[in-house]
C-alpha cells in the first residue's frame, strides 16, 4: 500500500516525501525503510505526547 501512495506522490509531482511512524509501531517503520526512505529524526505528537520517528523519502532518485 505504502509502495503505491508513493507511486501517486510521484505523479502529483512531488520530490520528496515526509512520513512518520509512532517509534513502537515497528510494521511501518520496516515498511517505510524497504521502500526507501532514510530516518531523519525523532520527536514528539504535540497531542498525542506519543514519540514517533520520522523518515523521508526522495521520489526522484528511487
Amino acid at each position: 500500500m505504502l509502495a503505491q501512495a508513493l507511486d501517486k506522490a510521484r505523479t502529483l509531482g512531488l520530490a520528496r516525501v515526509l512520513l512518520t511512524c509512532n517509534l513502537d509501531n515497528y510494521a511501518s517503520a520496516r515498511a517505510m525503510v524497504k521502500n526507501g526512505t532514510v530516518r531523519d529524526s525523532d520527536g514528539t505528537d504535540s497531542e498525542t505526547g506519543k514519540a514517533h520517528a520520522r523518515y523521508w523519502i526522495d521520489l526522484e532518485t528511487v
